[in-house]
Formats: C-alpha cells, structure tokens, sequence
C-alpha cells in the first residue's frame, strides 16, 4: 500500500462522524450534493435541505441507498424561521455541523 493510500486511510478515520448530525443547506446538486454524500459516509446522520425539493429527496435516497442516515427537507434560507425549523427538525436533537452552501445567482 503506497504511504499516500495509507494516510488518506488513517485522516478518514481520524475524522469519522458517526453520531454527529450535520446540515447541509443546497444539498439538492452539486458542491452541497457532495458535501452531504460525504458527511454520510463519514457515518454522519445528513439532514439535507435545498430549496429543490426534489433535488433534496434525490441526494437523501441516494445516501439511504447507500446505508448512509439521510432526510430531506425543502427550505428557503431566505427566510430565518425555515433555517430555524430545519435545525429544529435535524431528527437527532442536536447539530454538530452545519454547511450554509445554498446560493442564488439573481439579479
């Protein structure tokens, strides 16, 4: 095993997160897709919001299907009471990490 596979082994479990509960706002697509694939693999229980819901439902099955926890929910960052409920709702009583990647680019 080469010695960069190997410290790519030993920081993946240095940093598991099992048992943390961790948001991630425009997980529905792209940079937020990823962000929430790889929290749950990391063995994080992966609320994941976007305004999509759709999107959201998508990257939450998808980590289901891969044995990851994950729910969606549709939330507008806009406004501070859905952010509010969100953390509310994160299903394990807490929030250990929370990744504000939702964005709009509109004039």
């Amino acid at each position: 095993m080469s010695i960069r596979k190997k410290m790519e082994m030993d920081l993946a479990e240095e940093f598991r997160l099992t048992g943390s509960t961790t948001v991630v706002t425009g997980g529905g697509s792209g940079i937020g897709w990823e962000t929430a694939v790889v929290f749950a693999d990391s063995g994080a229980h992966a609320p994941v919001s976007d305004l999509d819901d759709g999107g959201a439902a998508e990257t939450a099955a998808e980590i289901v299907e891969e044995g990851g926890q994950a729910v969606a929910r549709r939330v507008d960052v806009s406004d501070p009471a859905a952010v509010t409920q969100l953390v509310a709702d994160a299903e394990t009583g807490r929030l250990d990490v929370m990744v504000n990647n939702e964005g709009r680019d509109t004039p």
